[in-house]
């Protein structure tokens, strides 16, 4: 008899269960919901990932169509690649060494239905999107002028005044225009009526030295991949896309907030070493400190950082960082004005990126940048978990493992729980 592990406790479960011979086990569920943990599926417990080690199996079956990210994810844990099966990866599900778990006709038939009908439903929302949107991406490169835009300058053109002129950068993603719309986007960050505030306040400010980046979605999509294309399409309808217009001063000039993500959203991803070694060109040999998220750990594993003269940090809440923002003040205050200040906190960096240049900072909303690198160094194509590190655009990257750096520990010069 064997033993398994399915992982995915939804529909694609109940598919995979019709398909697994009465005389194979399954020993647990695992899924990535915490909210889930600890409950029973079948009689059988749903764990976490982490928790899988302590049960006996001899293959993971992968009830999700989403099993390419699944899949990397239980390779970081360090699961066998000859242990995981990506049902739904109809081709996978048959292999002749599964045979004696599951019906193999019947697999194929279900896994290649249910990949057939996300393929078709797909096609449609991604056909109407484009419909939708047509107008503003043709307009942008026709430049039509019954059409509106921001006015957005490259990330090079960023970096340069950056690394020329001193400058400091706050960046607004959609998280930002939601929470000053009152709403909630981001997981890690709740809306807060006075963060919304001090967001509107920046967005639209007209201080010299400081750069605002606002993501270069509202024209032209060409240069981002299909996927990310579609999901920039699903969330500006023309009604955000108006809200947006309101928030933002259209007489200003603003710089591509994508700056710090060079890489998993792009079409062409041949140009992305030259992006981060631009960016690199920022800290070059200057002390830095990192105000960042518990999990975050930039630079952590890689050689993002290699460059500079020094790194320190203060280590703030993973989630809801704005709730002790008084704190984090208070500690940035601390550092000398000469070393360059990296802030990777969600929406509060915009904030506080915006603060610090105040107060004579030169600090840097440096975002998503981490992650983007380690993805680029793995050679991706998706977005995957990282291992000891908080990746909250994955299902299951906010369950972040502990581990321990010595170095990174050293760096360590404050702690804000």
């Amino acid at each position: 008899m064997y033993k398994v592990i399915v992982f995915g406790t939804g529909k694609s479960a109940d598919i995979v269960e019709e398909c697994i011979y009465e005389d194979t086990e399954i020993t647990a569920y695992i899924d990535n919901d915490k909210k889930k943990y600890h409950s029973y599926r079948n009689g059988k417990l749903i764990i976490s990932i982490f928790e899988m080690d302590e049960y006996d199996f001899d293959y993971i079956i992968i009830a999700s169509i989403k099993f390419f990210q699944i899949r990397s994810q239980l390779l970081e844990a360090g699961v066998d690649k000859n242990r995981i099966i990506e049902f739904f990866n109809y081709k996978n599900c048959v292999y002749k060494q599964y045979e004696t778990l599951l019906d193999s006709k019947m697999a194929e038939l279900r896994a290649f239905e249910q990949y057939t009908e996300n393929r078709i439903n797909k096609i449609i929302i991604d056909s109407e999107l484009l419909y939708t949107n047509i107008g503003y991406e043709f307009a942008a490169k026709l430049q039509k002028e019954n059409y509106v835009f921001p006015k957005i300058l490259s990330r090079k053109e960023a970096v340069d005044k950056i690394v020329d002129c001193g400058y400091s950068l706050s960046r607004f993603g959609d998280g930002e225009f939601e929470i000053m719309l009152g709403r909630n986007r981001a997981g890690f960050q709740k809306c807060e009526a006075d963060l919304g505030e001090r967001l509107r306040e920046i967005i639209k400010c007209r201080d010299n030295d400081i750069i605002i980046g606002i993501a270069d979605n509202y024209g032209d999509l060409s240069s981002y991949n299909t996927d990310a294309a579609n999901a920039i399409r699903h969330y500006l309808k023309p009604d955000v896309r108006a809200e947006h217009m309101e928030l933002l001063d259209l007489e200003k000039t603003y710089y591509d907030a994508y700056m710090t993500r060079p890489y998993i959203l792009m079409r062409n991803k041949d140009h992305a070493e030259i992006e981060f070694n631009r960016l690199k060109q920022i800290w070059e040999q200057r002390e830095v400190v990192i105000i960042e998220g518990r999990h975050t750990r930039l630079g952590v594993g890689n050689d993002l950082l290699a460059n500079c003269k020094s790194v320190e940090r203060i280590v703030c809440p993973s989630e809801n960082a704005w709730g002790c923002y008084a704190r984090i003040v208070e500690a940035a205050k601390k550092i000398d004005p000469k070393k360059l200040v990296l802030i990777s906190l969600g929406p509060a960096a915009t904030v506080l990126a915006y603060d610090l240049h105040k107060w004579n900072y030169q600090a840097i909303d440096i975002g998503h940048i981490d992650m983007e690198y380690e993805w680029f160094l793995r050679g991706v194509t998706e977005r995957i978990p990282l291992e000891g590190k908080y990746v909250h655009e994955v299902t299951g990257g906010s369950n972040v493992a502990e581990i321990y750096c010595e170095e990174y520990e050293q760096q360590v010069i404050e702690r804000i729980e």
